[in-house]
């Protein structure tokens, strides 16, 4: 029950249940007032009867004419109604055909201007290939890796040259550092051997002297007066005295077994005095080792000679050869040189080239460019002109439209004004009709003595409650 009831509320049956006993209790009212009429014009029942039916006729009459009219009226509303839709129809297929044409004529330009647009994107890409594109690479690339083996070969021969050069360089200072050891050696020998000859010669030289002076010197005197006094006196007179010419010897007979009168024995001194013979020989000597000498300075010479044509042969042909291979590599060096700068100037005017077709190449594209650009600003001009074109067709025809609308608007309202007007005159000679009879009924009801202000009043409440029932 309690499921149902809260089933009855949420479908308003609470509501309805009410309205209907409201409903009914009017229903009762209305009844009683309708007694309460009748008993009051019981007395006129004849007179009520025939105006009630007066009154009936002319309120069929206005009923009549008011459907008559309404049906007019809403017959003209339904008629401006379809020539409304009959008119928003032909402009909606116009607007419709127009914005076709429209559509159409964009689409066409759009296509046009797509076309245009990828023409110019087409030539932005060979715009960039261009710029990352090397003109005549084939014959670039091959320069290029010519000098650059050229290079490597030149590079190659230039630290091998400069190898060589210092090898020279060192070879030359080892050849001068061998020949001033040689040439020291050399000098040092003939030094010791000219030293030696000039003290032989100054020992000939002294030995001439005292050959020389021998006649004259105490010498010659022992040798011409003293019978083998070399055994003797020989013995102890050193040569410095027997060379001295300043003594005035002279012989006794009584000391010449003593010296100075002393008797000395001799046999185990040595002699010290030489004889002539023996000063020559020393002096032939001499200069037999004078002549050994100046031979052996000669053979020195000779050897010192050889050895430094060995040295220089042997320095003087690595250094030549080095030399020689330091000419080849020079002249090596000089035709690579050569080569390169040939090279390098067909390489610049290849590049150069390859620079002046780049940018002729460029300004073809760009020159294509500019014209696809105003290709492009002509037809967004032309895109401006139509869109103006067509929003101006747009808005004549919105205006043609309206104007259409408010003139078959106006009709209408025109027309329904003036059925209402009608239809507002005849309800007034209806009502004016009603009036009249009204009050001849109450002027009736009057003389058969009926109080027309309580029928009034009941009438009036039973045409509320009428009203309400409905």
């Amino acid at each position: 029950a309690t499921s149902k009831l809260k089933d009855y509320k949420e479908q308003n049956i609470d509501e309805a249940l009410t309205k209907n006993a409201e409903r009914e209790q009017l229903q009762v009212e209305l009844n009683m007032a309708r007694k309460e009429y009748e008993a009051l014009t019981s007395n006129v029942q004849s007179i009520e009867m025939k105006y009630a039916t007066l009154l009936e006729g002319i309120k069929n009459e206005r009923e009549a004419f008011k459907n008559k009219i309404n049906g007019r009226i809403a017959e003209t509303f339904n008629n401006h109604s379809e020539r409304l839709l009959i008119l928003k129809g032909e402009n909606t297929k116009k607007e419709s055909e127009l914005s076709t044409r429209r559509d159409e004529t964009l689409n066409e330009l759009a296509a046009e201007t797509t076309a245009k647009q990828i023409e110019f994107n087409e030539l932005k890409s060979e715009e960039k290939i261009v710029k990352g594109t090397r003109f005549h690479d084939h014959e670039i690339r091959q320069l290029e890796s010519e000098l650059s083996e050229l290079n490597g070969v030149t590079l190659k021969n230039r630290s091998e040259r400069a190898i060589k050069n210092n090898m020279i360089l060192t070879l030359q200072k080892e050849w001068e550092s061998v020949e001033n050891r040689i040439k020291t050696s050399m000098s040092n020998a003939v030094s010791k051997i000219t030293a030696e000859t000039m003290k032989k010669r100054e020992e000939i030289k002294e030995i001439e002297s005292k050959l020389n002076a021998q006649a004259d010197a105490f010498y010659g005197y022992l040798d011409k007066n003293v019978k083998d006094w070399h055994l003797t006196i020989g013995k102890v007179c050193n040569e410095e005295i027997l060379f001295r010419t300043d003594l005035s010897p002279e012989y006794r007979a009584e000391l010449a077994g003593s010296l100075y009168g002393i008797q000395l024995n001799l046999d185990s001194v040595s002699i010290h005095s030489k004889t002539i013979e023996e000063y020559q020989n020393e002096k032939n000597i001499r200069l037999t080792a004078i002549r050994d000498l100046e031979e052996s300075i000669n053979q020195l010479q000779v050897s010192n000679n050889e050895e430094k044509m060995n040295i220089a042969d042997k320095y003087g042909r690595n250094i030549g050869e080095l030399k020689e291979d330091v000419k080849v590599l020079t002249y090596s060096i000089d035709l690579a040189e050569k080569r390169e700068k040939k090279l390098q100037a067909d390489l610049e005017e290849w590049k150069s080239k390859a620079g002046i077709e780049v940018e002729d190449s460029l300004k073809q594209i760009k020159q294509k460019q500019n014209l696809v650009e105003e290709e492009l600003a002509v037809l967004q001009k032309r895109k401006h002109t139509i869109l103006t074109e067509f929003n101006q067709q747009f808005e004549e025809l919105r205006k043609f439209y309206e104007e259409r609308l408010k003139d078959v608007k106006e009709r209408q309202e025109k027309e329904i004004k003036n059925l209402e007007e009608e239809r507002n005159n005849i309800l007034k000679d209806f009502d004016d009709k009603e009036i009249k009879l009204e009050k001849e009924k109450e002027t009736s009801f009057s003389g058969k003595g009926v109080d027309n202000n309580q029928i009034k009043e009941i009438d009036k409440r039973i045409k509320n409650l009428q009203s309400s029932l409905r």
